[in-house]
């Protein structure tokens, strides 16, 4: 369920192991940390799965978001979720491995970048490093990370980044980072 214009509507999801959707709770809390943040912003949903993230952003006030996930019926979830929450017209969805995605977009940077990828594989640093390279992330831009508990790619991305919050759930661990840069018009 999400929260905001969309409020109540439950979200499809794909059947099997192929997504590990973004617990009630986790979801909540990251959106709690955020709200002020969210209205009129742009953002990427990397590993989207079925959607969730990026819709509770829709939902919530954000103006657009770009939906990336490589498997096919991922996206075709996203899009049915989109169409049952009438938030379609502020989407696009990407069938693209994020990697790729990522090194190919030249579109604007964003507001806010969502990864959640499949937990320790090697797929969180290379991607927002790559981010920050293609101007794809600005001083403002909350860069939202779901993962598992003990991640080392964490500890690396600490070194790039400052920390603007992080909380652990047991085995799942949520962290939202900024630019190293002190000229943020958003203070921690």
């Amino acid at each position: 369920m999400i929260s905001g214009s969309a409020r109540g509507i439950k979200l499809l999801t794909m059947d099997g192991l192929q997504t590990r959707p973004t617990t009630d709770r986790v979801k909540e809390s990251i959106f709690n940390m955020l709200q002020t943040y969210i209205f009129d912003s742009r953002c990427l949903d990397l590993f989207s799965g079925s959607g969730a993230l990026g819709i509770e952003m829709l939902s919530r006030g954000a103006r657009q978001c770009v939906f990336v996930d490589s498997n096919l019926e991922a996206i075709r979830c996203i899009r049915e979720n989109l169409k049952k929450t009438k938030l379609d017209h502020q989407a696009e969805t990407v069938c693209k491995n994020a990697t790729q995605f990522v090194e190919t977009y030249d579109g604007e940077a964003f507001d806010f970048v969502f990864l959640d990828p499949p937990y320790f594989q090697n797929l969180i640093l290379k991607n927002v490093l790559e981010l920050e390279r293609r101007n794809l992330i600005t001083n403002d831009t909350f860069i939202v990370v779901e993962y598992g508990t003990g991640d080392p790619e964490i500890d690396a991305l600490k070194e790039y980044f400052k920390v603007y919050r992080e909380k652990t759930y047991g085995k799942i661990s949520v962290i939202i980072l900024r630019r190293q840069d002190e000229n943020s018009s958003i203070s921690r």
